[in-house]
């Protein structure tokens, strides 16, 4: 087992290595990016450096040596990690995930040439390539503004813009613009009910005689762009591609008033302002359009979870602190919790799926409810003892709404027959965090008695009720027909 002298420095630190921190690790934070710094040594002068990237708890195969520090094959930085006379600095640059750290090693060794014989680098090597570098929230900030400027119609801010200082706005007809491929696809209903918001502007329009096209706000569209899906396995060419204004697109497009017959303004980014961003960041950028700032209905988290798993499929941490602070802004309400939850639990099922063949049960899903449910009837006719019931989600099911409510449903339709003396209810679990907080949710069965002789005082009525939750299975072998 070979020994990592950078884990163990940083868990059990010792006096002749200083460790300096000029970052924060995350949650999902897996990995660093570092400098080593000779303070004093015998085996060479005092400042010479070392720029690595090190993943936690992970043993390389690849070397014999029994002592592992780094991917160096510099012997006297070896000799200095195990000399007890040798005093060093370990200066953690930035916590990350492994793409996000190494992709800073390769850009500070290209930058400053580490790699250049007689410096004061232990390197042998420069970067070679720049590599992935952490998602800069400041110039997603940045660009997000000035595009909800342009879409404001805020000309009093274009002086400050940095990306799209002399944005010009060309008409394009709607038919062409409904044609166009687009960046983002939210949920029905909210894409819905944000397209009746503008259908209602185009009626007053109308019926005051005004152009309907007065208060329609600019369509973004990215120009001549390479751009990876996540569906897809490599990136494709758009000769143009909806970066902002599906709704009003759709709107103008379909409804009656206006089908055909409009042009819009429309305000392209070429290559030369998109290529400075990755297919991440324009992924966010999106997502910023849809702010609680910009749209009737904003982000929910629905479409913060697909922007987490996105970060986390390209390689970056999703429970970052700026991650975090930016969806906190996006949302109208704090939904962090919940967001986290459905993102670990997804992980955590595509994992089981590619180790074991499982995939979860999707018990929210009408067709297998209502089969279920179906199973459950069968049941309750064959058994007059036992009342089976459900299937109820464990993060929601309440005993009065839900399964006592539905006791007493079935309880009137047994006339003269006795009602059943135990109620047997099923529960599933939609994410991994439901199981945690279910023992809790188990405790309201001690209403149970009180409610039932309160609410529904019956001759017919047992003189106990026992509650037993059934926790339904929640994957099977395989792929389920939804």
């Amino acid at each position: 087992m070979k020994l990592n002298f950078i884990d163990t420095w940083l868990q059990n630190p010792i006096e002749r290595v200083s460790v300096i921190e000029l970052d924060r690790k995350n949650p999902g934070d897996d990995s660093m990016w570092y400098h080593i710094k000779v303070i004093d040594s015998p085996y060479c002068k005092s400042g010479m450096m070392y720029n690595g990237a090190h993943k936690f708890g992970v043993e390389t195969k690849k070397r014999k040596d029994k002592i592992y520090l780094s991917s160096s094959t510099n012997k006297i930085l070896k000799k200095i990690a195990i000399d007890p006379d040798s005093k060093i600095e370990l200066i953690v640059k930035k916590y990350g995930t492994w793409d996000e750290c190494e992709g800073l090693e390769k850009k500070f060794a290209d930058d400053n040439n580490v790699g250049e014989k007689d410096n004061n680098w232990f390197n042998k090597w420069n970067g070679m390539s720049s590599g992935k570098l952490p998602i800069d929230y400041q110039r997603i900030d940045d660009i997000a503004d000035e595009i909800r400027w342009i879409k404001d119609k805020l000309t009093h801010m274009d002086s400050q813009m940095k990306y799209l200082l002399g944005y010009q706005t060309v008409k394009k007809p709607i038919d062409w613009l409904y044609k166009l491929k687009r960046l983002q696809v939210r949920e029905t209903a909210i894409h819905q009910k944000n397209k009746n918001e503008i259908g209602v502007m185009i009626d007053v329009a109308v019926e005051k005689g005004k152009d309907v096209t007065d208060g329609a706000k600019p369509v973004i569209i990215l120009k001549d762009i390479w751009y990876k899906f996540p569906s897809d396995k490599k990136s494709k060419f758009y000769d143009y591609l909806v970066l902002a204004g599906n709704h009003t697109v759709d709107e103008y497009a379909e409804n009656t008033k206006t089908k055909g017959i409009v042009e819009l303004d429309c305000v392209f980014i070429g290559p030369d302002i998109h290529e400075q961003f990755t297919n991440t960041e324009i992924h966010m950028i999106g997502n910023s359009d849809n702010g609680k700032q910009t749209t009737g209905l904003s982000m929910n988290v629905e479409d913060s979870v697909k922007e987490c798993l996105t970060l986390h499929y390209d390689g970056y941490n999703w429970q970052s602190v700026e991650q975090k602070r930016r969806l906190k802004e996006l949302l109208r309400s704090d939904s962090w919790d919940t967001i986290k939850d459905k993102v670990q639990t997804t992980i955590s099922d595509e994992k089981k799926y590619k180790e074991k063949g499982e995939t979860r049960i999707a018990w929210k899903s009408p067709k297998i409810k209502k089969a279920h449910q179906e199973k459950l009837n069968k049941k309750n006719k064959k058994n007059k003892d036992v009342f089976h019931c459900g299937p109820f989600s464990a993060a929601a099911v309440k005993l009065d709404t839900d399964v006592l409510t539905a006791y007493y449903n079935h309880e009137q339709t047994l006339g003269d027959t006795k009602a059943p003396s135990t109620i047997k209810v099923d529960v599933y679990f939609s994410t991994d965090g439901v199981v945690k907080t279910w023992k809790s949710l188990k405790a309201k069965e001690e209403r149970v008695e009180k409610y039932l002789y309160n609410k529904y005082p019956n001759d017919k009525k047992p003189t106990k009720i026992n509650i037993i939750w059934n926790e339904l299975q929640t994957h099977t072998k395989g792929a389920i027909k939804k």
